[in-house]
Order: C-alpha cells, then structure tokens, then sequence
C-alpha cells in the first residue's frame, strides 16, 4: 500500500479524470435530452414550482376561469368594458338613490301615470305648470273661487246709470267679517264706446269710473268679490 500511495500524486490523479470524462463523456452528455410533456407525470408540477407570473394570457384556456376563482372585490371598474353591464346583470333594488346622478332621470324615463300624488312636494305645482283650461270646475273644491264653488263667497255689487257723453262712478264694499279678493266692471250692452277708465280695490271695496260714448244711456257696473275672514 506504501509503495501504491508513494506513486499517486495530484497529476496522476487529474489524469485518470480527464481520461474517465473523454471516454465516458458520449455517454454522459448523450443521456441529457429536453424532457417532453409525456415524461411528466400527471399532476407532478405544484404551485411553488411555477415562477411568480408565469402563467401568461395565452396560456389559459377560453372560459377556464371560474367565478369560484376570483377573489371578492377583484374584479375592478377599469376591468370592466364600456356597456358590458346589461339590465340583466343588476340586481333588483340594486340601484340606490345615491347612485343615480342629479337630473340624470329626463321625462321620457318616466312612464306615463308613474308620479303620484304622494309623489308631487306640497307647493311644488306652480301656475306655470298649469296647461290653460287643464282645471276643470270639477277639479275645484267647495273652498275654490268659482261659479258656487267657493264656500262663503259674496259678491257686491253697485251700479250707475251714464248718460251719453258722460262718465260716472260707482263703488261696493264687502260687510262685516269679509275681506275683499277681486274685482270687476260690467256694461248693460257690449259696445267698443262704453269704456272702463279703471277699476280698483278701495279700503276693503271697489271704485270704478266708466265713460259713456254711445249715443244712449247705458248702466255701468262694479263688483267686489269677498270672503268671510
């Protein structure tokens, strides 16, 4: 063994590796070939041997992913298409009043009988709201200025008769306990020479002046409508 060891030194030894690797290199280095997906067993690859991001786009299946897939709150506006949203994906209720935009609901969104009274603010119907002759008399309530429509509702009048050529004056007052609302004028006839000079509410009455350019006499008229206070 002496005689052996005395004779094996580091150059002898390097020499018979080089001598190993050329002889046996063919071999060795035909042995590694690039492995095929028939040399993978199935389900042999686990998730910590897949690199962080390595699965790209192209490499899923059309409709492999799942809704069970996704986490909750995952999927983001900016991930979403324009008009990917139908009517058929909202929830019922879904939509809240904070949701919807002020002024975003226009009158062709609104069907037709849809606002109810429960629906209209109390003094939100203005008279521009109003079409003419849309308030019938059946629509105005015993308390509304109408023909007999408006409970406790008086009206005075005084009356003057004007001579041809001439003006005149009458006035009418509303009694005790009544507060006047309106007035008005009227002639016996209809003719473009009986004319009205004016017409007003004085203190708690009416006073008009009417001038008479007809070649007749004619009654000249002032009424006071008036209300128990």
């Amino acid at each position: 063994m002496k005689q052996i060891r005395r004779h094996v030194t580091y150059a002898n030894v390097m020499s018979s590796l080089a001598v190993f690797m050329i002889l046996g290199g063919a071999t060795a280095f035909a042995a590694v070939q690039k492995i095929g997906a028939n040399e993978i067993k199935a389900n042999s690859i686990t998730t910590g041997k897949i690199v962080k991001e390595a699965v790209a786009a192209g490499k899923i299946k059309n409709g492999a992913v799942i809704e069970g897939k996704i986490a909750t709150g995952a999927v983001t506006t900016s991930k979403l298409a324009k008009e990917a949203v139908t009517a058929e994906k909202i929830a019922k209720d879904a939509v809240t009043t904070e949701k919807v935009l002020n002024n975003a609901i226009t009158t062709d969104k609104i069907a037709n009988d849809a606002v109810t009274t429960g629906k209209i603010a109390p003094d939100a119907v203005t008279t521009g709201k109003l079409a003419n002759g849309a308030v019938t008399q059946a629509k105005v309530g015993a308390n509304s200025i109408g023909a007999g429509q408006f409970k406790n509702l008086n009206v005075k009048t005084d009356s003057v008769s004007i001579a041809a050529g001439a003006s005149g004056f009458a006035s009418a007052s509303c009694g005790t306990g009544e507060q006047a609302i309106s007035v008005g004028t009227t002639w016996s006839a209809f003719e473009d020479n009986l004319v009205t000079n004016y017409v007003r509410i004085l203190g708690n009455g009416v006073q008009g002046r009417g001038n008479n350019e007809t070649g007749a006499t004619k009654t000249f008229t002032v009424e006071v409508y008036c209300i128990a206070n």
